[in-house]
């Protein structure tokens, strides 16, 4: 007769999807209350808020001493995705009167006492509503067709914690589907829940969607089927300009799957002359399919054409946030050798260049080279190019936030940490990590 334990085992096996998402709100939750209440705890001061970020609509806490749910998690990159939602693209003519309006000092939301040292930092989005195009349109899309129905902060936080939990959901499907291992996907789940830079997760940021769409790529294309995989690697590219990267490892999964592999008995009936010697082909067809993601920035250059004349707008914009295309190699060596060379003359946890950051890139580096023989070419080769693509085009900056998508590291990790007693202790720091950062993000004392 089976004993309380086992019917509960036995339930969870039956019904683990609705377990595991219930695990994923439950987290979820844990991470609204908690900033709900650090933001009580903590007062936003003027100065820390001003100084930080470009600003669309000022936070209740500074104009009405009041907290708001819903704004809690509108900081940083944020305020530029609530008003693309709201607003849109500007056009030639808008940027133009956006120039003028920020000459006379004109729009700006909130007034400044006399003597506040918080006045010098004014900056508004809509002052240079022209950085917007920095910023890839399928996320705010996604807020402004919700908005239709509800207010636009409460259409944000429904659609991303609607889509990160979605996108958890989707990585524990992933894992299964590679190695139909519950413990493992469920392991892999945890660590990038309560990843210290997770915290993204629930802010109104792309990170959810990117991940949601590139775990879904690779799952249709682990399960065959090839169109709906690629349409999500297309998305992937609307959602980033460094999501074009994924079809990289998708080419390499899909013509690794179309190379013929001859077993052992063929082998053996043609050394003994049985059978010929069949002729060595690739299917390229798949191939040829996975080469259609890149069309995904297809919307974002006629957008940015239509809009200013120039097809590549978007480039011109991230040159604004530090990002430099011409200067890969220059880029990487800065990153990793002279900023190393630095390293203890680095701040701990910084808005720029930071200990934690170059900590986190080498820490990833070293995981790469130890996952390369355990990871599938594929998931591999993705976290790769995650790790690269910022090294290549910018400082490291954000560099701990953008490895919270790397999510095959987090299925390495998982599988190298088989002791229940290591795998409680790293989620232990990891928790206290998220703690720490989200509590510093929602006071605008840091913003990643």
């Amino acid at each position: 007769m089976e004993n309380g334990s086992s019917r509960l085992k036995n339930l969870i096996c039956q019904h683990h999807y609705w377990f595991v998402l219930a695990f994923i709100l439950l987290v979820k939750l844990l991470f609204w209350t908690w900033s709900l209440a650090v933001s009580h705890w903590f007062p936003l001061t003027p100065l820390t808020y001003f100084a930080t970020g470009h600003h669309y609509q000022i936070d209740p806490r500074i104009t009405e001493h009041r907290v708001d749910f819903f704004t809690l998690w509108t900081y940083s990159d944020a305020e530029w995705y609530l008003s693309i939602a709201e607003h849109g693209y500007p056009n030639a003519a808008e940027m133009k009167q956006a120039t003028a309006a920020h000459k006379a000092g004109t729009g700006f939301p909130y007034a400044f006492p006399p003597g506040d040292p918080a006045a010098k930092y004014r900056r508004y989005t809509e002052w240079d509503n022209d950085a917007k195009y920095a910023f890839f349109p399928l996320y705010p899309l996604s807020i402004a067709l919700f908005r239709l129905v509800v207010p636009l902060h409460v259409a944000a936080f429904v659609v991303t914690n609607a889509i990160s939990s979605l996108a958890f959901l989707a990585l524990y499907a992933l894992v299964l589907a590679y190695s139909s291992d519950k413990g493992l996907a469920f392991r892999s789940l945890a660590l990038l829940v309560f990843y210290p830079f997770s915290a993204f997760y629930q802010a109104y940021y792309t990170e959810g969607l990117f991940l949601l769409l590139a775990v879904l790529a690779f799952y249709f294309l682990k399960k065959g089927r090839m169109g709906l995989s690629v349409l999500c690697g297309a998305l992937v590219a609307l959602t980033r300009p460094n999501g074009v990267l994924i079809a990289i490892p998708l080419s390499l999964f899909a013509i690794r799957a179309s190379i013929p592999v001859d077993t052992r008995a063929a082998k053996r009936a043609q050394k003994l002359g049985r059978q010929p010697k069949t002729t060595w082909r690739i299917d390229w067809s798949k191939g040829r399919m996975v080469s259609l993601v890149p069309l995904g920035l297809l919307p974002v250059l006629l957008l940015d054409y239509f809009n200013t004349g120039n097809w590549i707008y978007f480039t011109v914009a991230q040159r604004r946030w530090g990002h430099d295309s011409l200067a890969v190699f220059e880029n990487v060596l800065t990153n990793v050798f002279v900023t190393g060379s630095h390293f203890f003359s680095l701040r701990l946890l910084s808005d720029n260049q930071c200990q934690v950051d170059y900590a986190v890139m080498a820490v990833c580096l070293m995981i790469l080279v130890l996952s390369y023989r355990r990871l599938p070419l594929e998931l591999w080769s993705f976290s790769a190019l995650v790790w690269l693509a910022p090294l290549m085009f910018k400082d490291l900056m954000s560099f701990s936030r953008y490895m919270s998508v790397s999510f095959p590291v987090f299925i390495y990790l998982a599988g190298t940490m088989k002791r229940k007693l290591v795998f409680g202790l790293v989620l232990g720091c990891f928790l206290a990590g998220s703690l720490l950062i989200d509590g510093m993000m929602v006071t605008w004392h840091w913003v990643g």
